[in-house]
């Protein structure tokens, strides 16, 4: 009988405790899959990009499955040395 009472209490303690779960707040919508940056690199050079440097579309550098692999080489005006690759 004793076993059943603890038994209740610890069971009504649950039930009378806080809930330990995270409560539900608002979803925050991070914007587009591709932003800033990414998206940015994947367009077209502006006008003001192509006056600052050249611009060669499509160079292939191998083949594959009978697929042409390319890349796009962007070549300052004033280089400082610095170099950038974008996969």
């Amino acid at each position: 009988m004793q076993l059943k009472a603890l038994a209740l209490a610890a069971f009504a303690g649950l039930l009378a405790a806080p809930a330990l779960a995270q409560t539900p707040t608002t979803v925050v919508d991070p914007g587009a899959p591709l932003s800033g940056y990414p998206r940015k690199a994947l367009g077209l050079p502006t006008a003001a990009e192509l006056k600052t440097a050249t611009y060669v579309r499509d160079v292939i550098y191998g083949h594959r499955d009978g697929m042409a692999l390319t890349y796009d080489v962007f070549k300052p005006k004033k280089p400082n040395g610095a170099l950038v690759v974008n996969m």
